[in-house]
């Protein structure tokens, strides 16, 4: 008997430490933005403001419609709803799923034609 996906139906997946942990079928605010600093040497002779790279900004994504049985998942949920955040070393991310089910590739030359790349959203923490 074949094993049934239950997120296959999703067009987003989290995944913690590898493992698919919940599914949406809405995805927002996957943003970034930089903004460029001014600065001035003081012994510049042309008196010219240079352009350097400022912080990184990133958007607040929001994930709707959503299922998970992940029963820790929704536990950490709950805690961040209350005020209490609960930091963990995990590495994830929010892939977009094909029509199939499947995981996007993150390599273009992996994926096929009729698909979009990976959302690449990182959720690591410290």
């Amino acid at each position: 008997m074949a094993r049934v996906d239950p997120y296959a139906g999703y067009n987003f997946s989290v995944e913690l430490d590898g493992i698919t942990r919940a599914g949406f079928r809405e995805c927002s605010g996957l943003e970034t933005s930089q903004d460029a600093g001014e600065y001035r040497e003081g012994t510049d002779r042309n008196l010219a403001v240079r352009k350097i790279p400022g912080l990184n900004t990133y958007g607040d994504i929001t994930l709707s419609r959503g299922f998970t049985s992940d029963s820790k998942l929704w536990e950490w949920r709950e805690k961040a709803m209350k005020g209490t955040v609960e930091r963990h070393d995990r590495s994830g991310c929010i892939a977009q799923r094909l029509r199939t089910g499947a995981r996007a590739s993150s390599s273009p030359a992996e994926q096929p034609e009729r698909t979009s790349s990976v959302v690449a959203a990182s959720l690591e923490t410290d």
